[in-house]
């Protein structure tokens, strides 16, 4: 009995650690969205939001149907996340 009894107590852990992680991960996510509704209010246009909103949308079906798409997105939106623009990070390669 000993044994099932360890079992259900390492069961239990794992479980307790299971729903530390969905809560982190929960939070996580919430900071994330949070920072992309930051940056929307950053945007120096007079585009409505819901054409801004339209505008993701599309890209996201775009690149779901085109590998090579997503990757350029990813890059342009990394660079755009570090803080850099395309022509900063194409004149840094140039150098190097």
């Amino acid at each position: 009995m000993k044994n099932i009894t360890s079992i259900n107590n390492a069961l239990k852990k794992l479980e307790e650690k299971q729903l530390k992680i969905a809560k982190e991960l929960e939070e996580l996510s919430l900071k994330r969205n949070q920072k992309l509704i930051d940056l929307l209010g950053k945007i120096p246009s007079p585009t409505p939001i819901e054409t801004i909103i339209g505008g993701i949308l599309h890209v996201i079906e775009t690149i779901n149907k085109n590998a090579k798409e997503q990757e350029d997105w990813f890059k342009a939106g990394s660079m755009f996340l570090q803080g850099k623009k395309p022509s900063q990070d194409k004149a840094s390669s140039k150098k190097g």
